[in-house]
């Protein structure tokens, strides 16, 4: 029996490619093995990795100089909503989190991705947020998550 086992690290960090080459009879106890091996490791990989999620750290939305040293990385930004205002014409919305508008954290979300937001954004006013995003930098100043659907951000308390 001839067993190979290539886990690819380098191309994805948080993820690992297993691939398996053999060549037991289909019916045999050797396949029968190699088949639950293979599940074994598949499990074996994935498990932290799903679970990895739950450990990300949460990120105060008026720590400003935290979130600047994230730009480009997957977080999670909590605070509590100051400001929710839409642009005239542009069809650009912005929950701003923990400081006033302008001066730190926004969720933004723009007008091709309203029809997910079928009840508006109403029903973020006053109250905790956490919104989950890849962090960027809007014309180099603005720290932001740009949100595509309403499971980035979840209501952590209400008034």
């Amino acid at each position: 029996m001839e067993l190979i086992i290539a886990v690819n690290w380098h191309l994805v960090p948080s993820l690992a490619t297993v691939i398996f080459h053999w060549r037991p009879q289909p019916n045999g106890r050797a396949y029968s093995v190699m088949k639950n091996l293979l599940l074994f490791c598949i499990l074996s990989l994935t498990t932290p990795l799903i679970a990895q999620d739950d450990k990300q750290p949460v990120i105060d939305a008026t720590n400003v100089d935290l979130l600047r040293e994230k730009v480009g990385q997957d977080v999670i930004v909590e605070g509590p909503v100051t400001t929710i205002g839409t642009t005239s014409g542009k069809g650009i919305t912005f929950i701003n989190l923990g400081l006033p508008k302008k001066q730190g954290f926004a969720a933004v979300i723009f007008q091709k991705s309203y029809d997910a937001f079928p009840g508006g954004f109403d029903a973020y006013q006053d109250k905790k947020l956490r919104v989950k995003g890849v962090l960027g930098l809007f014309q180099n100043e603005r720290i932001q998550i740009v949100v595509t659907s309403p499971e980035q951000i979840e209501i952590v308390t209400e008034p």
